[in-house]
């Protein structure tokens, strides 16, 4: 896919991930809708950067573990311009805590904006691809999702289903012409992993991570534009965890 002129929604995208993600479909000449929770300023910074580049833009605030006001977004979208080509949905969260220490409030939390979230803006996005017979969504994972991780059940129960989600749906929207793919980061280097202890992140890049330092949110941003980019790819999920989840130990 060509992206000069193509219209995208990044969710959560006013930092990190989701920030580098905008700014890389930017660059590439899309027009590129900044959606964000409840960080005005940062995602505003984000949209100036994406107008500097010259391509046209939109903030879209909406916390999309909210039916309502994902529906209300893709609203404002389509009467703006006419439904997406690209939809990466990044919007999520932490949900720290172990399967007794996490009560059912945080489970539906975790449901809601991870995979809900997800589904409900591939179910608004779809009807415009369809119907232009192009489209490509791109959902965000974790290597979590992989593999049984410790302390986090909730985080790496529904990012599993985010990863079978996009290969039920890509099954789904082939015979439209519309792709669906994932990527799955390992630790990278954002305000998401700034709560993990050091001691934690240091054992992670001395025994596990086997190019021994954490990802940059720009090196996730690059695999989400190749498998925009890429017309042949469907139904994958590319990890991008520097050989995180290559070691058994």
């Amino acid at each position: 896919m060509d992206l000069r002129g193509k219209k995208v929604l990044v969710t959560g995208a006013s930092r990190g991930i989701g920030k580098a993600t905008a700014l890389a479909l930017a660059q590439e000449g899309a027009d590129v809708a900044v959606n964000y929770v409840s960080n005005a300023k940062s995602a505003s910074e984000v949209a100036e950067q994406i107008k500097a580049m010259g391509s046209k833009t939109l903030l879209s605030q909406a916390d999309v573990g909210d039916r309502q006001q994902v529906e209300a977004m893709f609203r404002s979208i389509q009467q703006e311009w006419g439904g997406l080509d690209v939809l990466v949905n990044n919007a999520g969260g932490r949900c720290d805590g172990s399967l007794l220490e996490l009560d059912e409030p945080a489970w539906q939390r975790a449901l809601e904006v991870h995979l809900l979230g997800t589904a409900r803006c591939c179910r608004l996005a779809l009807p415009a691809m369809i119907e232009r017979k192009e489209g490509v969504i791109v959902n965000i994972g974790s290597v979590a999702g992989l593999r049984g991780v410790k302390g986090i059940a909730a985080y790496a129960t529904v990012k599993a289903a985010v990863m079978h989600l996009t290969r039920c749906l890509a099954m789904e929207v082939s015979q439209d012409n519309v792709r669906v793919n994932c990527v799955a980061p390992g630790i990278i280097d954002t305000d998401f992993h700034a709560v993990t202890p050091a001691e934690a992140k240091r054992h992670a890049i001395d025994n596990r991570i086997m190019l021994h330092r954490l990802g940059k949110p720009e090196e996730v941003a690059q695999a989400v534009v190749s498998l925009v980019k890429n017309d042949y790819i469907t139904g994958e999920v590319l990890v991008v965890d520097g050989g995180l989840t290559m070691r058994i130990a």
